[in-house]
């Protein structure tokens, strides 16, 4: 498999559905909070069909490369949601910065009931990849919000200037892109480190 996992919603209810931490990990990307053996089959179905498990007697076995980049859902650790609007679109992501060994990871929804993850290096500080994939994604020109928990930075870069605002009954604060930097870590920098 690429650096890129595709799952469907019942895929992901079947990897996860049994561990302590897939309530909160449906809650994370939106999902309805109770699960059926429904779902779980067709997630199994699914996995089957793909090639991403296979019959063993009575079980069904899914490659631990597979699992992988699931089990980052449901590991524990911070979760960051991450808004991005402007230029006529939107696009919604969360990214997971899992206490070690589990790993960090990005998830986007594909299209409806699809989930990409994306697995992210644990080569880099975590605040420091919070940084570079907001900063990132805003350059071309729009608004990225920032959240966690009831915490949230909006970000936004037109023609080349950039501007913060932590309320949105606040005026956009203009800034320089070191500003920014600071910005995100005086608010997220003590989260991270904890």
């Amino acid at each position: 498999m690429s650096d890129l996992y595709k799952y469907t919603f019942a895929e992901l209810e079947f990897l996860l559905g049994g561990w302590p931490g897939w309530p909160h990990g449906r809650e994370i990307l939106g999902l309805n909070p109770e699960s059926t053996e429904g779902i779980r089959m067709a997630g199994a179905a699914s996995l089957l069909v793909r090639g991403l498990a296979k019959v063993d007697g009575a079980d069904i076995v899914v490659d631990p490369a597979v699992m992988m980049p699931a089990s980052v859902l449901v590991s524990g650790g911070e979760v960051f949601g991450l808004a991005l609007s402007g230029n006529e679109r939107m696009a919604l992501s969360t990214l997971v910065i899992a206490r070690a060994p589990a790993g960090r990871i990005l998830v986007s929804a594909d299209l409806p009931g699809i989930f990409e993850l994306r697995p992210l290096t644990v080569d880099v500080e975590p605040l420091a990849m919070l940084t570079e994939i907001s900063l990132g994604v805003v350059s071309d020109a729009g608004i990225l919000a920032i959240a966690h928990g009831d915490t949230v930075l909006q970000i936004q870069h037109q023609d080349g200037t950039w501007s913060w605002r932590t309320a949105e009954d606040q005026q956009m604060v203009p800034a320089s892109e070191g500003e920014i930097r600071q910005q995100i870590a005086r608010i997220f920098g003590p989260v991270l480190e904890a």
